[in-house]
């Protein structure tokens, strides 16, 4: 379990440092992105892990709570307005409803 922990972290640190080379300047927006960045890693990792064995381990509630759980944690970075939520939690419950199946064509910068 503690390796799972260790690559999920990895692999968003990986997805960060991928996002800090480009940027010229680090400002406030380029730590959002990098930030940003680092999130979404994670998530597409813990999805990965969740479902790519041949008994899933990661539920499909679990899975849709996650990705509810980012679009507004993106919306909170982002500084949204309350309709701005709202489009975060139905863009969360797709991103999170099809995550095993689009989560393959993720690939590692």
């Amino acid at each position: 379990m503690l390796w799972k922990i260790l690559f999920v972290v990895l692999v968003g640190v990986v997805f960060a440092l991928s996002t800090f080379w480009n940027v010229d300047v680090l400002d406030s927006r380029a730590v959002k992105g990098i930030v940003m960045a680092f999130l979404l890693g994670v998530y597409c990792t813990i999805v990965f892990l969740g479902t790519s064995e041949k008994k899933r381990t990661l539920s499909h509630a679990t899975q849709i709570f996650l990705g509810v759980l980012l679009a507004i944690t993106y919306a909170v970075i982002l500084d949204a307005s309350p309709g701005g939520f709202a489009l975060a939690i139905i863009l969360g419950l797709i991103l999170g409803y099809y995550a095993d199946k689009w989560v393959e064509y993720v690939s590692l910068p």
